[in-house]
């Protein structure tokens, strides 16, 4: 009993430091910093009169009517939606295109890029544009295809998008701004238009029974060790040492056994470095992206992350496996069946059957920083985010401009709610800390130029930290000098093509 009324105390405490660091990273955003609706209806202050929250309204039109005009989607992840799909996001995303229509008086067209099609939308883009059709009003690709159509100047400028307007909270314009070349000239689009941008969110899942087995804590110890900023590579290391079994008695570290993580190719290796903390791209004085990639603090985070997923006994590799070399669910097959301890993965990996049909309870936290120096936790948003753009060949950009902003308006009234809520903090965690610990970790979203831009090689999921991965942690500097000039002119073409 003791123990009980000791845990409850604690997790009473912690939701109280939570909250209050919750309320400091909200009071010190800037302008058009993105946050999901959350569902607190009221915010109440010690001594002050329950508030309720500032509610921005869309700003188009009263008697604004497009005449019944198609609005042409390139759809490459079902924003179709459908009453007939059995998932609560889906029927949002369906009633969410109605409204638009109804509100705007247009119909949806979806051209849809399906499953494994989703690659080929670049190709179409590219045949559309080339040839000066007007075959599309809106785009919608996974960010790392569809930023280098920026570059090849096929997207039209926000700027030319009359009813968008970037300082609304539906839009995440941080993120818009960190992946542009050029902040005052936005190409793409993304916020709460998609859900697409919160389930992407890079998050650390463990092992409650492992924690507690291997590691000696509890899932409490573990929020308090996140929440005083100790929660790093090195931390994770520690607690983790001794998780090795061999649980199958043959004397051979495989994949029948338990680890401190599992980790599939290069993704969690990459993910991991961005979302560490540290940044990999300045801006000079005229606000273009520069390199920032080739310091001592790269250096040493690439050390730390080699000895964590390549040197470290306590770690599975699981595409040198005879059972999991071309198996990209791998580390969620290992960690639902209890054998790893943590997993790197993002949230909505917590909505696949390995981790709702799992035996063990699981938590939520933050991918570890790169030093406990640094100043706070920075997770990115995956590079396959969804990005709304509207061609160059588009003739009507006033009424698509309103569909984008309606459609950006109702996704935060209807589908982010029902996603963020519902599904991922209710449906998919197990504790009420882990619902609080995706709040820090959505308020401390960001991303890096470098991840969502190739830059010929340097950038991307396939960029310097997954070749440094690839050549087992060596050889980082010789690496990017020989990679660092074809960036720099790749960041040179985009200027080019922007001012074009």
């Amino acid at each position: 009993m003791k123990n009980e009324i000791h845990m409850e105390e604690s997790m009473r405490k912690l939701s109280f430091f939570l909250a209050a660091l919750l309320a400091s990273a909200a009071a010190s955003a800037s302008c058009g910093s993105y946050a999901p609706v959350v569902s607190n209806d009221s915010v109440t202050t010690q001594g002050e009169v329950t508030t309720a929250p500032e509610v921005e309204e869309l700003s188009l039109p009263d008697d604004l009517d497009l005449g019944g005009m198609t609005i042409r989607v390139l759809n490459s992840q079902d924003y179709a939606g459908g009453e007939a799909e059995g998932d609560l996001v889906y029927e949002e995303i369906y009633k969410r295109n109605m409204k638009v229509e109804e509100e705007l008086n247009v119909t949806f067209e979806f051209i849809d890029y399906l499953g494994a099609d989703y690659q080929k939308v670049p190709a179409a883009v590219r045949q559309s544009v080339n040839a000066g059709s007007d075959d599309y009003d809106i785009i919608t690709c996974a960010g790392r295809l569809s930023l280098p159509l920026v570059s090849e100047g096929l997207y039209t400028s926000v700027n030319d998008l009359p009813y968008v307007e970037l300082e609304k909270p539906w839009w995440a314009t941080d993120m818009l701004e960190a992946i542009s070349v050029n902040a005052s000239d936005i190409r793409v689009l993304t916020g709460d238009i998609t859900h697409c941008f919160l389930e992407r969110l890079s998050c650390a899942f463990v092992n409650q029974r492992l924690l507690e087995e291997v590691g000696g804590l509890t899932n409490t110890d573990l929020y308090e060790i996140v929440l005083n900023g100790g929660w790093t590579f090195d931390k994770m290391s520690e607690i983790g040492k001794n998780a090795y079994r061999d649980l199958n008695g043959d004397s051979q570290a495989d994949e029948a056994d338990q680890y401190m993580l599992g980790h599939y190719l290069t993704y969690a290796f990459t993910r991991s470095a961005y979302s560490s903390g540290l940044s990999f791209t300045d801006r000079d004085s005229v606000g273009y992206p520069v390199l920032a990639v080739n310091n001592e603090r790269t250096v040493s985070l690439i050390e730390t992350l080699t000895d964590l997923f390549i040197k470290n006994e306590n770690v599975i590799q699981l595409q040198t496996t005879s059972t999991y070399s071309s198996n990209n669910r791998a580390d969620k097959i290992l960690f639902g069946a209890g054998q790893t301890m943590f997993m790197l993965e993002r949230f909505y990996v917590a909505g696949w059957d390995e981790l709702r049909n799992m035996k063990d309870d699981f938590c939520i936290v933050p991918y570890p920083k790169a030093a406990a120096d640094v100043d706070t936790y920075r997770t990115v948003s995956d590079s396959n985010t969804l990005l709304f753009s509207v061609p160059v060949t588009a003739q009507k950009l006033t009424e698509i401009s309103a569909v984008l902003e309606s459609m950006a308006y109702y996704g935060k009234q209807m589908i982010s709610p029902v996603y963020y809520e519902t599904a991922l903090k209710i449906k998919y965690t197990r504790d009420d800390m882990s619902s609080q610990m995706i709040d820090l970790i959505t308020e401390n979203a960001r991303t890096d130029f470098l991840y969502f831009n190739n830059l010929n090689g340097m950038g991307g999921e396939d960029g310097i930290f997954a070749q440094v991965y690839n050549n087992a942690g060596e050889g980082f500097s010789s690496l990017y000098a020989s990679l660092e000039e074809a960036a720099k002119t790749g960041i040179s073409d985009i200027i080019k093509a922007l001012n074009s």
